[in-house]
């Protein structure tokens, strides 16, 4: 998160990029989202933050998701309903 975030920063012709945010909220019977291992194998270059974003869910170890807010991005683990 910290190297996507750096890029979105390096990108941004303001230099503000965007905010990377795990949610913590959580029940304690439910996975911590900070556990949560992501493996992008291979390595992907020069792809837009849409792609980037659908890249971590997919390498994601457990099932997470994104929700895009005013300037965040918010990683959050998915529930089996949704």
């Amino acid at each position: 998160m910290k190297e996507l975030s750096g890029q979105s920063k390096r990108r941004d012709l303001d230099k503000g990029g965007i905010s990377l945010a795990l949610d913590q909220a959580r029940p304690p019977d439910r996975l911590d989202v900070a556990s949560v291992t992501i493996t992008i194998d291979p390595p992907i270059h020069d792809i837009g933050l849409a792609e980037a974003l659908d890249a971590i869910v997919k390498g994601a170890d457990s099932p997470i998701m994104y929700s895009i807010e005013d300037s965040k991005v918010r990683f959050f683990i998915k529930r089996q309903t949704e």
